[in-house]
């Protein structure tokens, strides 16, 4: 299932992801595991100031200089979500958070549970840092 979504990316985008071997180090890998819970997660874009402890000792059990892990637990593995980690792993971001957003949409604020408004919020001071 995994490679059937990396292959979807490849055919539907300018996205080319190549099998590596352990010697090459001049290589950013991104790197498929199984997630300890039910969950589905990555960074979005390579990020060496929010490494794990599970990607900073596969790093150094495998001499790799950049590493960065999707995870995947079971209820994750279909096309579509392996498709949503790799792509935050490549950097594209919620299109909800852009920048842009309230020009387009409109926020209705009193539906989302409290708690989880600062996942729709934009990407502003982030934009701003770079």
């Amino acid at each position: 299932m995994i490679l059937a979504a990396m292959k979807f990316l490849q055919n539907n985008t300018c996205v080319k992801f190549m099998p590596t071997d352990r010697t090459d180090n001049k290589t950013h890998r991104i790197v498929v595991t199984g997630a300890r819970e039910d969950s589905c997660s990555a960074w979005v874009a390579y990020r060496t100031d929010l490494e794990d402890k599970e990607t900073k000792s596969l790093k150094k059990k495998f001499g790799f200089v950049s590493l960065q892990t999707v995870s995947l637990g079971k209820s994750c593995l279909d096309s579509g979500t392996i498709q949503h980690e790799l792509l935050h792993a490549l950097g594209l971001y919620h299109e909800q958070s852009r920048y842009d957003r309230d020009e387009y949409v409109q926020i209705l604020w009193d539906n989302i549970e409290e708690g989880n408004n600062g996942r729709s919020s934009t990407l502003t001071k982030f934009i701003r840092k770079l």
